[in-house]
């Protein structure tokens, strides 16, 4: 995909839209920070969650540029990273809001790690997962660019990963998350 290209044009013209709209929606959060909606909402986890999203149209960015060395890297590592950031703190405000509602069906007692520090932590340890697995991805395949002659008279510059379903490596993680959370939510109701 080229720069100038229409499909170009108009993703990054979709991805935008969508960073300017994220932005908005975190200069709001931060305004209204102490407000009772911003603090009931878990507003710590949607932090992380607008972020993710800010990384995800961010992403469009690096697709759309001419494959580099450094390019593939962050098309390897920012794939599933963005994901895995937007999924954990999904999981993690579903399964505190679930576990809350639960305690107070059996008792008054709050229930254990549902602090907003408790949170953050379990939600970058479930990052950190995704960073260790683009670690070792890095380590066994490290990011190249190649020519590929898909017929005869053309010839295209793109990222090694993209040929074979190297990507799929970034999404093995964060399928594992949307799964978790398959499951929970199903478990749960």
């Amino acid at each position: 995909m080229r720069p100038d290209s229409s499909w170009s044009i108009g993703a990054l013209i979709f991805a935008s839209i969508g960073i300017v709209f994220t932005i908005f929606v975190i200069i709001i959060f931060i305004r209204h920070n102490d407000t009772p909606v911003v603090r009931a909402s878990g507003r710590e986890l949607c932090y992380v969650l607008l972020i993710g999203i800010l990384m995800c149209y961010s992403m469009t960015l690096f697709l759309v540029q001419k494959p580099t060395i450094f390019i593939c890297g962050a098309q390897k590592a920012g794939i599933g990273l963005c994901f895995s950031v937007v999924y954990s703190a999904i999981l993690i405000k579903t399964n505190r809001i679930s576990r809350i509602f639960k305690a107070g069906k059996r008792s008054a007692r709050r229930p254990s790690f549902i602090s907003p520090k408790s949170q953050l932590l379990i939600c970058g340890g479930l990052i950190m997962i995704q960073c260790f697995i683009i670690a070792i991805w890095f380590a066994f395949s490290p990011p190249k660019v190649i020519h590929f002659y898909p017929t005869r008279e053309d010839n295209k510059l793109i990222c090694q990963a993209s040929i074979n379903a190297g990507y799929f490596v970034a999404f093995m993680y964060p399928i594992f998350l949307i799964g978790s959370y398959c499951s929970f939510f199903n478990y749960s109701s």
